[in-house]
C-alpha cells in the first residue's frame, strides 16, 4: 500500500506503464494499491471489467479523483450519478445522432480544419522546421471542438494560447487533492477560470446574437442547450451552459489528440497499411484530395475503419476509470470492500487478451470480417468504456479519426525523427515524450497508378 498518506501515488503518476507492468507481474491483473488519496483495487480483465461496468448504480458509482471533480464541477456528465447522469448522458447522446452530424455538415467542417492544418505542416516543413506532432494535434483537434461543437470560431492564435492553458488543467487533473498557493490543484484552477472566463464571454455573445437574430446558422452544444430545458422545466443557466462547455473541450480535444497523434506515429511506421489504405481509397475514386468527403462515403470505408479501431486498440487515449464500490461485491474471486475506489484498465485488458493474435503489433485487419477478432468477446475491446458511461462522443470521436485517416493517406507524406526512439507518457492521457517532431511533404497521387 505504499508509504503512509501519499501511498503509491509518486510511482504511479511518474510511470503509469511501468507502475502497472511491475505490479501486474507481481501480483496479476487484480491487486490492492494506494493512490491519489484513496485505497484502490486495479481490475483488469474482460469478465473482470464487465463485472465493474454493468454493476454502475448496484455494484459502483462513479469516483473520479477529487481534484479533477473539483475542476469539472457537479455538473459535469462525468461527474454526475443517479437520475441526473442518465439525463445528461441521454440529451449528449441525442446530439450526437448521426442525423444530426449530417444534417449540420459536421464532415465536411471537420474536412476543413483538418486539411487546412495538414497543409500548414507541409508548408511549415519544407523551411526546414519539425512539426511538434502531439501539440499540432492538440491545437487542431482544440479548434475541432470548439468550432464544429461550440460554434466558437478560435483562430490559430487563440487556439495555441488556450491549449497552453488547457495543458496547466490536464497536467495537474490528478494531483494530489490539496489547495494552497503553487499546488497542482490551484494551478489547475486558475487555468480553468482563465478558459472559463473566455468561455462566458462567447455564450454571452451568442444569447445576443439570438435575441437579434443574427446567429451563425450552425447548430451546435450550445444551441441545443439553449432550445432545451431541464427535468424540472427550467432552462438551463449561464453557469451550467459554461461548465458543460469546458467539460466538452477538456474531453473533446485532449481524448482526441491522443489518438490522432497515435494514428499518425502507427500510420508513420508501417508503409504496408498505408499503402493498402490508398489502394482503398483509390477503389472509391477518394485518392484525389479535391474530392469533398461526406459521411456516407467516410463509413464505407472498412480498411479505415479497421486503421481507427487497432489504434484505439494500441493506444487508448482513456486508459481506465475511477469508480467506487457501493457494497462489497466479487471480482475474479477476490473480495472488494465497500467505500474502495476500484481502477479498471482498458489498456491492460486490450494487451492481455487472448483473443487477440500478436497482440502488441499494429495490425488493422484483426478487425476485417473474416477475422472479427474483437466479436469474439466484447468485453476485450473498450476503448470508449462500456455500460452506463461508455463515452457519448464516440461517433464524433470516430468520423473525426477517420476523416483524419483518409486526409493523411491522400495529402502528404511525412518521416516521423527517431522513430524507434519514441516514449510514451501515459498520464494523462497516452503521448509522446518528445511530442513525436516529424516532416511533412504535400503530395497527390495519380489516381491511375497502382502504386504509392
Amino acid at each position: 500500500m505504499g508509504l503512509p498518506v501519499i501511498g503509491e501515488s509518486i510511482d504511479f503518476v511518474r510511470d503509469t506503464q511501468k507502475f502497472f507492468i511491475t505490479r501486474r507481474a507481481k501480483y496479476g491483473g487484480i491487486f490492492k494499491t494506494h493512490i491519489l488519496g484513496r485505497p484502490t483495487i486495479f481490475v483488469s480483465g474482460a469478465d473482470n471489467i464487465r463485472t465493474v461496468l454493468l454493476g454502475e448504480y448496484n455494484l459502483v458509482t462513479f469516483k473520479w479523483p477529487k481534484t479533477l471533480h473539483k475542476i469539472l464541477g457537479d455538473f459535469a456528465i462525468a461527474m454526475s450519478s443517479g437520475d441526473q447522469h442518465r439525463w445528461r448522458r441521454r440529451q449528449t447522446m441525442e446530439f450526437f445522432k448521426t442525423e444530426n452530424i449530417v444534417q449540420n455538415g459536421y464532415v465536411d467542417r471537420i474536412q476543413n480544419f483538418v486539411q487546412e492544418k495538414l497543409d500548414s505542416w507541409c508548408k511549415s516543413s519544407m523551411g526546414g522546421k519539425n512539426i511538434i506532432v502531439y501539440t499540432e494535434c492538440k491545437e487542431m483537434m482544440f479548434r475541432i471542438a470548439g468550432n464544429v461543437l461550440l460554434g466558437f470560431d478560435f483562430t490559430d492564435n487563440e487556439a495555441t494560447y488556450l491549449t497552453g492553458i488547457f495543458q496547466d488543467v490536464v497536467d495537474h487533473s490528478l494531483s494530489y487533492p490539496v489547495y494552497f498557493p503553487g499546488s497542482g490543484l490551484w494551478k489547475a484552477l486558475k487555468a480553468r477560470d482563465i478558459i472559463a472566463e473566455k468561455i462566458t464571454k462567447r455564450i454571452r455573445q451568442k444569447i445576443k446574437s439570438r435575441k437579434s437574430g443574427d446567429e451563425p446558422n450552425h447548430y451546435d452544444v450550445l444551441s441545443f442547450m439553449m432550445d432545451k430545458t431541464k427535468p424540472n422545466g427550467e432552462k438551463f443557466t449561464e453557469e451550467e451552459m459554461k461548465m458543460a462547455a469546458f467539460e466538452l473541450l477538456f474531453a473533446a480535444h485532449e481524448n482526441p489528440a491522443s489518438a490522432a497523434c497515435s494514428l499518425i506515429r502507427f500510420l508513420g511506421t508501417h508503409p504496408d497499411v498505408l499503402r493498402k489504405l490508398r489502394q482503398e481509397l483509390q477503389a472509391n475514386n477518394l485518392l484525389d484530395s479535391c474530392n469533398q468527403l461526406n459521411y456516407h462515403t467516410v463509413q464505407r470505408m472498412p480498411y479505415v475503419e479497421q486503421i481507427v479501431k487497432e489504434t484505439l486498440r494500441l493506444a487508448p487515449p482513456i486508459t481506465g476509470g475511477f469508480r467506487k464500490a457501493l457494497k462489497p461485491f466479487n471480482v475474479g474471486g477476490y473480495r472488494i470492500p465497500k467505500g474502495w475506489t476500484v481502477l479498471y484498465s482498458i489498456k491492460d485488458t486490450h494487451m492481455n487478451a487472448d483473443i487477440f493474435t500478436d497482440k502488441r503489433q499494429f495490425d488493422p485487419e484483426r478487425f476485417n470480417e473474416q477475422r472479427a477478432e474483437d466479436k469474439k468477446n466484447r468485453s476485450h475491446y473498450l476503448p470508449f468504456g462500456g455500460g452506463p458511461r461508455t463515452c457519448a462522443g464516440q461517433s464524433f470521436a470516430l468520423i473525426s479519426l477517420k476523416i483524419l485517416t483518409i486526409c493523411l493517406a491522400r495529402s502528404c507524406s511525412w518521416e516521423i525523427q527517431n522513430p524507434g526512439n519514441i516514449k510514451i507518457k501515459q498520464l494523462p492521457v497516452p503521448h509522446p515524450r518528445c511530442g513525436m517532431p516529424s516532416k511533412f511533404t504535400a503530395q497527390s497521387f495519380n489516381i491511375s497508378s497502382e502504386t504509392y
